[in-house]
């Protein structure tokens, strides 16, 4: 795994953990520009 850290304008931060593959799939270096999409989290189904 591997942890994202993404310096919004405002000074925030968002934070992401992603598989290593993924990261190297995307080639994704130190100091990349790249677009974050937050998503409504997922409820847990109860049977």
């Amino acid at each position: 795994m591997a942890e994202v850290v993404v310096e919004l304008s405002g000074g925030q931060e968002v934070v992401s953990a992603i598989t290593r593959g993924s990261v190297e799939r995307l080639n994704l270096q130190v100091g990349d520009q790249v677009t974050v999409i937050i998503g409504k989290p997922v409820k847990p189904l109860c049977l």
